[in-house]
């Protein structure tokens, strides 16, 4: 199962890290991340991705607290092999543009941004008047896509018309891809939470290989027994 968490919860960042094992790194990233956090570092989950360009890695990084809540109400309902992966990490990124994915709720508009193929954010803001500066502020010169519900796409164009190097578009299934290398913030959480195993679809399986296992045990010491008595 793969969970998307909303980018306004989740901390995105470049790091470069030591060339080490991936046991060791994750042992590593508390201290490797603690001058960059607000927060005491035990408070919060921290992921690297699994792949690095010149030593240097994306960290996420989200409290823990609610973090466990969720997965350990998630196991309650039989989900297994969960993924943790944050929404700016699975916008797809476009290397001569920005990518905005623009949702309205109702404490505000929750923006994800993609900027490039490393760096992500999420913000909220109160009203769309505020839409255009914020965007600017961000992403001060290239070009930005702004992705928004279908039924929106014209009020949204009107709204940015301003300025002629963003682009209002229909968000869509093809913006997005489950990224294998992005920072799964299950594998900074402690053992006893995401590491337990669904043993149920495989107990017939595992009891007929048991079955076999000692049907050959005994038939090889029944032949061991017959040697042995001929000799």
């Amino acid at each position: 199962m793969v969970v998307l968490l909303s980018a306004v919860d989740v901390s995105l960042f470049t790091l470069t890290v030591p060339p080490l094992s991936a046991a060791r790194l994750r042992a590593a990233l508390p201290n490797l991340v603690e001058d960059k956090l607000l927060g005491d570092v035990t408070d919060s989950v921290i992921a690297c991705s699994n792949s690095s360009s010149d030593g240097v890695r994306v960290v996420a990084v989200a409290q823990r607290a609610w973090l466990e809540t969720l997965v350990q109400a998630l196991h309650n309902m039989g989900a297994r092999n969960i993924k943790l992966l944050s929404e700016q990490s699975c916008l797809i990124e476009n290397t001569t543009e920005a990518r905005v994915a623009l949702t309205e709720t109702s404490s505000g508009i929750a923006l994800t941004l993609r900027i490039d193929t490393q760096q992500g954010m999420g913000l909220i803001l109160n009203s769309a008047d505020r839409l255009l500066t914020t965007l600017r502020a961000v992403v001060p010169v290239a070009a930005i896509t702004l992705l928004v519900k279908a039924d929106a796409v014209a009020s949204y164009q009107a709204l940015l018309a301003a300025d002629a190097q963003i682009k209002v578009i229909a968000d869509s299934p093809d913006m997005w891809r489950i990224e294998g290398h992005a920072p799964n913030l299950v594998t900074g959480m402690s053992n006893e939470v995401h590491a337990t195993w669904n043993w149920q679809p495989w107990r017939w399986s595992i009891a007929l290989a048991s079955v076999v296992l000692i049907l050959n045990v005994f038939a090889l010491n029944m032949d061991w027994w017959h040697m042995s008595k001929e000799a």
